[in-house]
C-alpha cells in the first residue's frame, strides 16, 4: 500500500509529466505543420523559378531575332533610313 509521501510524489510527478508531455506534442505538431508550410513554398518557389527562366528565355529569342541582320535590314528599309557605306577597318600597326 501507498504510503501519503508515495502519493504525494506520484501525483507531483503526474501534474510535472502531463503538462511537459502535451508540450512536446504540440512542439511535434507545429514542427511538423513548419515542415509541410516550407515545403509547399519551396514548390511554389520552384515553379516561380521555372516559369522566370522560361520568360527570360523567351524574351532572350525575341530579342536575338529582332537584333538579327535580316530583322535590322528589314527594319532599315521600312523606316527608310539613309544607310553609310561601311568604314574599312585599319589593321593595327605593330
Amino acid at each position: 500500500m501507498m504510503t501519503r509521501t508515495d502519493l504525494a510524489i506520484h501525483s507531483l510527478f503526474l501534474l510535472l509529466w502531463i503538462p511537459l508531455a502535451v508540450l512536446l506534442c504540440l512542439k511535434v505538431a507545429l514542427l511538423g505543420n513548419e515542415k509541410a508550410s516550407l515545403a509547399k513554398q519551396r514548390g511554389a518557389d520552384f515553379n516561380a523559378r521555372r516559369e522566370l527562366a522560361f520568360e527570360q528565355e523567351r524574351l532572350r529569342g525575341q530579342l536575338d531575332w529582332v537584333a538579327s541582320p535580316p530583322a535590322l535590314e528589314a527594319a532599315v528599309k521600312r523606316l527608310q533610313l539613309p544607310l553609310a557605306a561601311q568604314a574599312p577597318m585599319c589593321m593595327a600597326v605593330r
